[in-house]
């Protein structure tokens, strides 16, 4: 009766789609770059200076990691959720968002907006709307006459 069913229970036992490491290759380039981090419930976010050094922190590694790959962004999108599980996304647009002290103060101004007596539980910072930078850096403005 065993090999009867081994079959059977080997097939029941043994997961047919195992995950197996393996490089993904993308076909396009990646339209955003962002990070999020969600809080312990011991370090949620409450205090306005808390919630600035958070969004600070998260602006500098978005924007080492945009930097790294040459790469600037024009809309920042900031993604809030409170200790309720309220959602809040905001975003905003500008020429190009160069610097992380740029990033960091384009989402600090929705976040001082927002939900000030709540908790935050979860801050995500991100910049789409990516451009791949030339080698030689800056464009040079177009002289026309």
């Amino acid at each position: 009766m065993v090999r009867r069913f081994r079959a059977l229970l080997l097939d029941f036992a043994w997961p047919r789609r195992v995950s197996r490491p393996r490089q993904i290759e993308y076909e396009s380039p990646s339209v955003r770059r962002g990070r999020e981090h969600v809080f312990a419930e011991s370090e949620r976010l409450r205090r306005s200076g808390e919630r600035a050094a958070a969004a600070h922190r998260q602006g500098l590694a978005v924007r080492h990691h945009c930097k790294s790959t040459g790469t600037r962004g024009r809309t920042a999108p900031l993604k809030v959720k409170s200790s309720d599980f309220e959602l809040i996304t905001r975003s905003r647009s500008v020429a190009a968002i160069s610097t992380s002290q740029n990033l960091a103060s384009l989402d600090l101004d929705p976040l001082k907006q927002l939900m000030a007596p709540k908790s935050i539980r979860l801050l995500g910072i991100s910049v789409s709307g990516l451009a791949w930078s030339e080698v030689n850096g800056d464009q040079l403005p177009l002289m026309l006459d």
